[in-house]
């Protein structure tokens, strides 16, 4: 698996980093999630000014106080261990403060694109499945005739929500380059999904074809159902910003299960368990997650080319840092970086 073509597929070339001194380093890693923290910037702005001077409501004011505590004492972790020496147990702390601060403000924004009431496309999704040559309903009621794979699934797919918090960190240790990358990738993705979204809502294929939950009683979640009831309710003038994924075409899980899988293989002693739970996770996209395939296929080319454009970004903004030695640049990978100071409870 470690000889997977990764690098081409993603278009990765990856530099080696090893040769940086620690000022430099802190400057590099300074700048590790600042587009992540720019787009979440930017979606509260929308969210403050559509709950505030539009019709919008984000949540009580208890609800939404706690979820700005978990990011801030995440946020406030990194800046005390950055500030004391520990590079990468900073940007640890850091990554998981951005993947809560997305998950907190990001997905908010589908409803605001759900409120502008766009006719549904199912009818022409599901066309563009048969011209791919894959039967929906043969996929979904095959899953369904095999309970325990129905069941195995449906925890692969819900896996996308605590997978970050495990990955992210080990590789803020292990490639903190590969980590920018994937962490920039995932959020600009995100955006993207939701911006497709407003023109390409669809009720899912389960709503659509008239079947119930009751009809896949193995299955883990309501993820069919309770995006379409939560689309209608939207549609008839909710106007709570949900945080839950109701984005069909692309599908985001696509997206973070290729991120996942690329990021994973950094990890030797655990790429072994999760990219095959990655690979499962984009098979489940369709039974589980209720996407069609053109979906996937759709979140996944997304993923290929996001991926190298977040890249490019880093590669020509670490150019055009200023204080960045020049001789940095034409160090060799035998310069030893100078031991770094590490907690032993930090990853």
């Amino acid at each position: 698996m470690s000889n997977l073509p990764w690098d081409l597929v993603f278009q990765a070339n990856e530099p080696d980093r090893s040769a940086l001194d620690r000022p430099t380093l802190r400057i590099f890693w300074a700048r590790a999630a600042r587009p992540s923290w720019w787009l979440i910037g930017l979606t509260t702005i929308i969210l403050v000014a559509g709950c505030t001077i539009g019709p919008f409501k984000y949540g009580d004011w208890v609800v939404t106080l706690n979820r700005l505590a978990f990011v801030v004492v995440f946020l406030g972790g990194a800046i005390s261990l950055s500030n004391r020496g520990y590079l990468r147990s900073a940007l640890a702390f850091e990554s998981v403060a951005v993947t809560l601060a997305v998950a907190f403000t990001i997905p908010g924004l589908s409803t605001m694109a759900a409120s502008l009431d766009m006719p549904y496309q199912d009818a022409a999704l599901l066309a563009a499945d048969r011209t791919l040559g894959f039967d929906w309903r043969a996929i979904v009621e095959w899953t369904r005739d095999r309970p325990d794979l129905s069941v195995t699934l449906s925890y692969v797919y819900k896996s996308l929500l605590w997978q970050p918090l495990i990955l992210f960190p080990l590789l803020a240790r292990y490639n903190p380059e590969r980590l920018r990358r994937v962490l920039g990738t995932s959020t600009v993705s995100l955006l993207i999904t939701i911006a497709v979204f407003t023109f390409v809502p669809a009720q899912t294929g389960y709503v659509y074809l008239g079947y119930t939950h009751a009809d896949f009683p193995d299955m883990r979640t309501n993820t069919a159902w309770g995006v379409a009831h939560i689309l209608n309710a939207i549609r008839a003038g909710e106007r709570q910003l949900s945080l839950n994924g109701l984005v069909t075409f692309p599908s985001y899980h696509a997206v973070g299960a290729m991120l996942l899988a690329y990021g994973w293989l950094a990890i030797p002693a655990l790429r072994w368990i999760f990219v095959p739970v990655n690979i499962l996770m984009l098979f489940s996209c369709v039974p589980i997650g209720s996407h069609y395939v053109v979906d996937v296929f759709g979140g996944m080319a997304l993923a290929l080319v996001c991926y190298p454009a977040v890249s490019r970004y880093f590669a020509t903004t670490d150019a055009g840092t200023t204080s960045w030695p020049s001789r940095h640049l034409t160090a060799t990978a035998n310069t030893p970086l100078p031991a770094e100071r590490s907690l032993p409870q930090v990853v």
